[in-house]
């Protein structure tokens, strides 16, 4: 069995795959993790690769090598694609995965990945497959919680996904707090994907991320939304390592 794991902020991915084909995925609380690595069998050949966004505790690590042959996705592993970040010891696994996901679907382009989860990431690839860096800011709850968190008396404002509209000129405090939240991460998409278009004409642009679905439609700029596209470059990475040792 071959497995690709997002361990995110917030929510841990858990795919199982064939080759590069994701052919289930499984979404759950990051505290879940230990009761889904004890039901893995250890007699059935499992090979996988993990991005972490945190740091993991020494003995769900454990757990994970004595159940198969797992690759940890760091600055060190091998990818398909050129890493010119100048510090690629610092860069999140998500991001580099992301961003292998997406220039394996627009190999050749100037491509910009736009992330909307905990954190609204921007990365961007060139059309000589090179990553390059790009961007990152407060994601959409996160920007909602600062607000409840650093001021006395502004409420903690929760969305719904199916919320069609949002005014522009708030009429109370919670209509205040959505129209700055909700138009204020849609104008700086949009900004920053303008400001790309000036050096990069032929810009593609990707919408990804637990918000993506939410945020598309909003956004003035065309782009592709393509969920689980971490998941889909570890697919790849996976691939291209069993590649190199064949």
């Amino acid at each position: 069995m071959k497995l690709a794991v997002d361990i995110g902020n917030s929510y841990v991915k858990w795919a199982i795959l064939r080759g590069t084909d994701i052919l289930s995925i499984d979404e759950f609380e990051p505290a879940s993790l230990p009761v889904k690595i004890r039901h893995l069998d250890p007699t059935a050949g499992t090979t996988g690769i993990i991005a972490t966004v945190k740091a993991l505790h020494p003995n769900i690590v454990a757990a994970l090598k004595e159940k198969g042959h797992f690759i940890f996705l760091d600055s060190k592993t091998p990818i398909p694609i050129a890493n010119k970040y100048q510090t690629p010891e610092t860069l999140g696994a998500d991001r580099i995965a992301a961003a292998v996901g997406g220039n394996m679907e627009f190999r050749g382009v100037d491509l910009l990945i736009v992330d909307c989860g905990t954190c609204l990431k921007f990365d961007f690839v060139n059309r000589q497959n090179e990553f390059l860096g790009g961007g990152i800011s407060p994601g959409l709850k996160m920007r909602f919680a600062a607000l409840n968190n650093y001021t006395d008396k502004l409420p903690l404002i929760h969305i719904r996904p199916d919320q069609k509209e949002f005014m522009l000129i708030g009429d109370n405090t919670e209509n205040s707090i959505t129209s700055g939240v909700v138009n204020g991460i849609v104008a700086e998409i949009d900004g920053i994907i303008n400001r790309y278009k000036e050096t990069h004409p032929h810009l593609r642009v990707i919408l990804t991320g637990g918000d993506a679905p939410f945020l598309n439609g909003r956004i003035k700029n065309p782009v592709f939304l393509r969920q689980n596209l971490v998941i889909r470059g570890l697919a790849e990475i996976l691939n291209f390592h069993e590649t190199l040792h064949a």
